[in-house]
């Protein structure tokens, strides 16, 4: 836009300068330096509209990105496999913000603090790949009382499902849970000694489909990351609550 006003200021400048050139050579005259220079304007007027149009809409590229992505894979989906990974391999699951990549290791737990539903932590999780291997990732939901026979590489455990089970059930699954990455999901702000309990050693916070921050546990990155989610979350339930406080009025 800064571009736009400057461009828009040295043309007229420069109509402006030929036009009374015109005029002092008898070949114009004002009527017609007038019309020039007010059909330029509104012409000017009209393509900066139509750059701050395109700019607002640009905005939300990275969203449209990942579903013309998706939409152009989906034809082939059904048709590659999975890669199989095993114990100690390393995985790409995506990048933060900063743009550093978020790399684990099969066998690994992480904390995965977020509100999304599971099928935006999937589509998150979309782009995940092998380092050493070439090929999707499966995404599971795995559920201690009926575990899955998957081949997910990646899968998603609810740590109030893991609380009501018990960790007996937790440990039965260790020989499934030994060559997969499983993200311990905390769906709420939970205190840095509850973080971890189940073997987690790093923190990974998605919200709204992005990769925000990841931290090792115990360490006051950790904490501030979790002190940025709880407020997040807060924020996000008072809004909620705000909003149907107005749709009730609104009733009324």
């Amino acid at each position: 836009m800064y571009a736009m006003e400057i461009g828009k200021t040295l043309i007229l400048a420069a109509v402006i300068y030929y036009m009374a050139n015109e005029m002092m050579a008898g070949r114009q005259n004002w009527a017609i330096l007038i019309a020039y220079v007010g059909a330029l304007r509104l012409v000017l007027v009209a393509c900066t509209q139509a750059i701050r149009a395109y700019a607002s809409v640009s905005r939300f590229y990275p969203q449209i990105g990942r579903y013309y992505l998706f939409s152009k894979d989906i034809g082939t989906i059904d048709t590659i496999p999975f890669v199989r990974v095993s114990a100690g391999a390393r995985l790409l699951l995506g990048a933060l913000n900063n743009g550093e990549d978020v790399i684990v290791t099969v066998g690994e737990r992480l904390a995965l603090a977020t509100t999304d539903s599971i099928g935006e932590l999937k589509f998150a999780l979309l782009n995940a790949k092998s380092k050493s291997a070439t090929g999707p990732l499966c995404v599971s939901l795995f559920d201690l009382k009926d575990p899955p026979n998957s081949d997910a590489a990646i899968l998603l455990l609810r740590a109030d499902q893991i609380e009501a089970a018990g960790e007996d059930a937790l440990r039965r699954c260790d020989s499934i849970l030994a060559d997969r990455v499983v993200l311990i999901i905390y769906s709420t702000p939970s205190t840095p000694s509850k973080i971890g309990a189940f073997g987690e050693k790093r923190l990974l916070v998605i919200e709204d489909g992005e990769f925000r921050r990841l931290e090792p546990i115990g360490t006051p990155e950790c904490e501030a990351a979790l002190a940025e989610f709880g407020h997040r979350v807060r924020a996000r339930r008072a809004r909620i609550d705000q909003e149907g406080e107005e749709d009730m009025d609104e009733d009324e």
